[in-house]
């Protein structure tokens, strides 16, 4: 073999080993980023379930960002922002918390309520939250039948990263005796 065909090999064998590192490395990515996104995904399902164990007229008093409503007391409740272990908030975020648990507000009265007058699309809003057959209702606070939730996780990753998830929570029916 002469001197110019060993090169060309050691050059076709470089290139070769870079695109097999390359790929090694965009693969590990890939994976840690599935295995955030199944964490935050996890994280935003248990909120949700641990939302359905309070009495369904409660819920919002729990875990809307006003302290002050809370049902045992001043700060007793779980508020609007947690902590998802395994992901870090990103870089800006006023609270620290990598979750928000967001409800259709509106500011009424010098604080934010519940309100059937939100227009988001992606909630059906408007809509009677109540039931008293319109969805006019500035504050329903205190006496909805029917919750729009929005549980979001924004995590610092290679990238910014959310995962958001929307349900309703719905009055509990309980059948008479």
């Amino acid at each position: 073999m002469s001197l110019v065909e060993l090169m060309t090999v050691v050059v076709i064998l470089a290139v070769a080993l870079l695109a097999l590192v390359g790929s090694l490395w965009f693969a590990s990515r890939l994976i840690r980023q599935s295995g955030e996104v199944n964490i935050a995904k996890n994280a935003v399902r248990g909120i949700i379930e641990s939302m359905r164990m309070y009495d369904t007229d409660c819920i919002y008093a729990y875990y809307n960002s006003d302290p002050g409503d809370d049902p045992n007391g001043y700060g007793t409740a779980p508020g609007n922002g947690f902590s998802v272990k395994g992901l870090d908030p990103q870089a800006g975020d006023d609270d620290g918390f990598v979750g928000k648990i967001e409800f259709p507000e509106v500011l009424f009265g010098g604080r934010m309520v519940l309100s059937e007058i939100v227009a988001e699309a992606e909630l059906g809003m408007p809509r009677d939250l109540n039931g008293d057959n319109d969805a006019a209702d500035v504050d329903v606070s205190g006496d909805y039948r029917l919750l729009p939730v929005t549980v979001r996780v924004q995590w610092k990753s290679y990238r910014p990263q959310e995962i958001r998830m929307q349900t309703f929570i719905a009055e509990r029916y309980e059948a008479s005796q």
